[in-house]
């Protein structure tokens, strides 16, 4: 359960780019690998 409430964070990522003017996919790519290091690292840290 705690993946799929991470997962609704990610869409809070995708308009920053746009906001600054980038229309690229790898802004997006990087800080969804990014966001999914940071909670393999919470999950790590919690079991």
């Amino acid at each position: 359960m705690q993946a799929f409430a991470s997962l609704q964070v990610w869409p809070w990522h995708y308009p920053l780019p746009a906001r600054v003017g980038y229309q690229h996919p790898v802004p997006m790519l990087a800080s969804k690998v990014l966001e999914g290091l940071l909670l393999l690292g919470l999950l790590a840290n919690l079991s």
